[in-house]
């Protein structure tokens, strides 16, 4: 597949941007090399252009001036071919990519340097491409989580969360990452119709790895069949078929897990209820439902906690927002989830790009405070960030509302 990429026609077509392309070409005026650790690769670049492109470089140029026509700088973690086609792209030029791991990594070398345009239009144009065709979704999801690029990562989460089970029989599926792949099947917002689906596709998972890495690789992975809800799926089918399913190394830490999915059912079974229920080696969501079609949350007898998970880290922050009847959970993963206080769904995700130390509401805004001093101001209802900036130079640990006004502490 060819992926097509260009900033607006205008941009590029700006007597400017044509007098920098011109200029950038004028081999006399390359005074600076670039050295790509990452594939041992040189080039030399013109200074201005690279510093007008990039207030990274421009830092690391202009403040290590030394007395010589030529400036070093050396690069760890982007390839040569990545890094100019960024700049191709921020110069006004149209580039074709062939292969949608080479255009995340050009929007993580934007990323890196700090083209913003580039990165935003090539994460526009991702998530676009995502939402109208979701075949490369589990190809996205792996690749943006390693390059951190956050909001083409919760696109391709969101894709694959709503249409797990047809993902979940792709050829690529057995690709993701045990981390990602462990975020997703204990994730209460996952689609399906019943969890016997979610175990099935773990097994293909656990088979394809077995093939390819080997049992000794796969180890920690066991920690993944307890994000399986067994006591959700059908009794009969936790008796005479699951333990079968399971490739040989992993059947005994199988066995427990069912053993404790079949005593949890028979106590719902006499009980109505699970309160009570001595969990074993399942945690307490393993007796949640999923957001399946149709399927509300509801508590399985009152008095009963519901449990919510989704965050791929710790949860340091909460707020509630009364205007929008909902709940915010703030986390180390630089998120903020919206939970719906009516139904306990996740309503939208907030990347907030560094961890939410604090969270308070004022009306229609919420407010988060991070970890670097940073206070961001985000639209409440429609999950948009309005502004940031810098606040203090520490974490700011506190915020308050207080007679129309907030107040931060760090």
């Amino acid at each position: 597949m060819t992926y097509s990429f260009e900033l607006a026609k205008e941009y590029g077509s700006h007597p400017i941007m044509t007098l920098v392309r011109e200029l950038h070409r004028e081999d006399k005026l390359h005074d600076t090399k670039i050295f790509f650790k990452y594939d041992g690769s040189t080039v030399t670049v013109n200074s201005f252009f690279i510093s007008l492109c990039s207030p990274v470089l421009r830092k690391t140029i202009c403040g290590d001036f030394k007395e010589s026509s030529t400036r070093n700088v050396q690069v760890d973690d982007i390839q040569q071919r990545h890094f100019e086609l960024a700049l191709e792209l921020w110069s006004g030029q149209a580039i074709q990519v062939q292969d949608l791991n080479d255009v995340l990594n050009i929007a993580s070398a934007a990323d890196r340097f700090e083209i913003c345009n580039v990165q935003t239009m090539i994460e526009d144009s991702t998530i676009q491409i995502l939402q109208s065709n979701g075949t490369e979704c589990i190809e996205a999801l792996n690749c943006s989580y390693d390059l951190g690029l956050f909001r083409v990562e919760q696109a391709a989460r969101a894709e694959v969360l709503q249409k797990f089970e047809e993902y979940s029989k792709s050829e690529n599926f057995p690709t993701l990452s045990e981390t990602i792949l462990e975020s997703v099947i204990g994730d209460s917002c996952l689609h399906v119709d019943n969890e016997e689906s979610v175990f099935e596709s773990l097994i293909r998972w656990f088979n394809h790895g077995l093939m390819t890495r080997g049992s000794e690789h796969l180890v920690t992975a066991q920690n993944l069949l307890s994000k399986v809800r067994y006591p959700l799926m059908d009794r009969e089918y936790l008796v005479s078929q699951a333990v079968a399913m399971v490739p040989a190394p992993f059947a005994e830490r199988i066995r427990g897990l069912i053993q404790d999915g079949l005593r949890l059912l028979d106590w719902f079974r006499e009980t109505g209820s699970f309160d009570g229920a001595d969990l074993g080696s399942l945690d307490g969501l393993s007796v949640v439902r999923r957001a399946g079609y149709g399927v509300r949350w509801e508590r399985y007898a009152e008095g009963c906690e519901a449990r919510l998970e989704g965050h791929a880290d710790v949860i340091l922050s909460l707020v509630e927002c009364e205007r929008e009847d909902t709940v915010c959970s703030g986390s180390e993963d630089g998120t903020v989830r919206v939970w719906s206080k009516a139904t306990l769904a996740c309503e939208r995700v907030l990347d907030a790009g560094s961890p939410v130390l604090s969270m308070a509401c004022l009306g229609g805004l919420l407010v988060t405070g991070h970890d670097m001093g940073q206070v961001q101001v985000w639209d409440a209802a429609a999950g948009s960030r309005l502004r940031g900036f810098q606040a203090h130079d520490t974490g700011v640990e506190v915020l308050a509302v207080h007679a129309g006004l907030v107040c931060s502490g760090s």
